[in-house]
């Protein structure tokens, strides 16, 4: 009741209205006695005014009331309805016969604290600049990505390629669409007997297949390939024997770099890959790997002498790469093959980055 007498802010024609009805309500409740007892019930019907026109006019307190659900110990049946109904604590208004209706069963008519109050959340609090907390988050996302190991290499820009699946004769295809067949065999012709289920089986002393035609590889380059060593059948007579890429990078400097990787099998079970650069029997990281077959990414990138390494998925590191100290260099290509045995080479493919 102090709610709604409260939420009718000064309006002075309605609080005489209720002032009136409230006065009336007293006589009523106490109207077998009333002449008798009148000090006893006038008393508390004034304090009643008094309280009820500070609500409408300066709603002083009141609020605090509703939410813990104290009506001053007055029962529901002794007012009249205000209005057409008042609300209590959590039931429904009930407006036409006069009568204020208790939401709680269980509290013999009695208004007050058995009722629950009912609250209602305010507005939820808004971020007072959402963009500045986006973006403070983002930098937190870029500084813990900084940390994460690189994913595999790609080209922004492809300046041209070489690629070969081993599905056929690779020195026959022109799949970069350049007018000049893609590979071609660094000693005689290339054995095409040598493709069996899909895949390049060489088994000789030498068996290189280089990109043609010959290029510069002046930027940025990568090299993939899935290959296996098998086993060596020949004494070697270098450090490069085993199933080999390679590189070859600023050819027409004076300064050139070769990089290249290297499977040798050391058991049935596990091979050595050996990560090298100019040639040197000095590799600049080995791994030891399982015995089957291997796919490895390799970038090079001449203007940083830079090279980075992955394994499947797994990034292995970056090394800082020497340079030849001679050229410039004619032998201006890339190379996948075997020294000195048997290997198994699939899905090899070169990509030279656009400057």
């Amino acid at each position: 009741m102090w709610a709604a007498v409260g939420g009718l802010g000064c309006n002075g024609a309605k609080v005489l209205r209720i002032l009136g009805r409230i006065a009336n309500e007293c006589r009523k409740t106490h109207k077998q006695d009333y002449n008798k007892r009148a000090l006893r019930f006038r008393l508390p019907c004034l304090i009643a005014c008094l309280l009820t026109a500070l609500a409408a006019c300066g709603r002083v307190g009141f609020e605090t009331v509703v939410q813990h659900g104290v009506d001053a110990g007055l029962d529901a049946g002794s007012f009249g309805g205000v209005d057409g109904g008042i609300s209590t604590g959590g039931g429904a208004a009930q407006g036409g016969s006069g009568d204020v209706v208790d939401a709680n069963e269980n509290d013999s008519g009695a208004m007050g604290s058995p009722d629950a109050p009912a609250f209602v959340d305010g507005p939820a609090a808004q971020d007072a600049n959402p963009k500045l907390d986006a973006a403070v988050k983002l930098d937190a996302a870029v500084k813990l990505d900084a940390n994460a190991p690189p994913g595999l290499p790609d080209c922004v820009q492809v300046q041209k390629d070489w690629r070969t699946s081993f599905d056929s004769d690779p020195t026959k295809a022109d799949l970069n669409k350049d007018g000049i067949k893609d590979w071609s065999a660094a000693r005689g012709s290339f054995a095409a007997s040598q493709i069996k289920d899909g895949q390049w089986q060489p088994s000789a002393e030498v068996a290189l297949l280089d990109t043609a035609p010959l290029s510069n590889f002046s930027t940025r380059t990568l090299l993939s390939v899935n290959m296996q060593h098998v086993a060596f059948l020949y004494p070697q007579t270098n450090g490069l024997g085993g199933a080999l890429a390679w590189m070859n990078l600023d050819n027409e400097t004076s300064n050139g770099i070769a990089v290249y990787v290297r499977l040798v099998r050391v058991s049935p079970t596990q091979q050595t890959l050996y990560l090298s650069a100019n040639g040197t029997n000095a590799p600049l990281a080995t791994f030891d790997l399982d015995g089957g077959m291997q796919e490895m990414t390799l970038e090079a990138n001449p203007r940083t002498s830079k090279a980075r390494l992955w394994v499947g998925n797994t990034y292995k590191g970056e090394w800082t790469l020497p340079r030849i100290g001679y050229g410039p260099n004619s032998d201006a290509y890339a190379t996948f093959g075997t020294f000195f045995g048997s290997a198994v080479i699939d899905d090899a493919y070169i990509e030279q980055c656009a400057p």
